[in-house]
């Protein structure tokens, strides 16, 4: 006399959640609900629009790693039961993978009071949101600027004359997970024009500039006095100023 043991439909996988560990790469994890007659032969992962992902996975499987995937990409699978008598899918899980680091460019469009960050986006997703910080301190403690944007670049405005600005920028995922920072470098705005009210001949061979404004830079900016009789088309003299 022979027994045959009946098998039931499997059950669904329960918890499945996803977990990115890189760039390309996600952890799909889930709970083996199945014993007895609805032990399950095994388990498939399965794009949540169709189609198949892994290959058969042993019964008793609780995880998978999906490789060679885009960064800062969402991705959405289910995981299906299976034995002889049926399938049972889980409900659908969704993730992204993690953001790249940005790589820095060259500083742009740099002003008396306004620097422009640039960067490439390292294979990140069209729609990455990148936080751009700018700060006078290479630490970036104390004062730091802030801005988020979704282009390659970021301007940084309202800042000082002549005066050293340090620069970096992350990368945040869908997931709201950020990369780790690139230094973007140090830039120097540029020196504001100095005001001067009138120009008096003391002598022959010396004259003074008077009403010398330097109140819109900072008190360590040197300046650089041009004097020509030719209307700077011949020979020119210059002196050094420290205001």
């Amino acid at each position: 006399v022979s027994t045959v043991t009946k098998s039931d439909m499997p059950v669904a996988a329960t918890g499945l959640a996803g977990m990115a560990i890189s760039s390309f790469s996600i952890n799909w994890a889930w709970s083996d609900a199945n014993s007895g007659t609805t032990q399950e032969a095994g388990y498939r992962v399965l794009a949540a629009s169709g189609g198949l992902i892994s290959a058969d996975l042993a019964a008793d499987t609780t995880y998978f790693i999906q490789y060679g995937l885009s960064a800062n990409t969402t991705f959405s699978v289910v995981v299906q039961a299976y034995n002889v008598s049926g399938t049972s899918n889980s409900a659908s899980a969704i993730r992204y993978t993690l953001a790249t680091l940005p790589i820095a460019q060259n500083f742009s469009a740099v002003t008396t009071g306004q620097i422009q960050m640039n960067w490439t986006g390292n294979g990140n997703a069209s729609d990455t949101l990148y936080v751009a910080e700018v700060a006078t301190s290479a630490s970036f403690a104390g004062n730091v600027s802030s801005s988020q944007t979704y282009v390659l670049n970021a301007a940084s405005s309202t800042l000082l004359s002549d005066s050293t600005y340090f620069a970096q920028v992350k990368a945040r995922n869908g997931d709201g997970i950020d990369s780790g920072y690139t230094g973007l470098g140090s830039t120097s705005t540029l020196a504001r024009t100095p005001g001067i009210s009138s120009l008096a001949v003391l002598a022959t061979e010396q004259i003074r500039l008077t009403g010398f404004d330097t109140s819109n830079n900072p008190v360590y900016t040197k300046y650089s006095i041009a004097v020509s009789s030719s209307n700077f088309n011949g020979t020119t003299s210059y002196v050094q100023s420290d205001g």
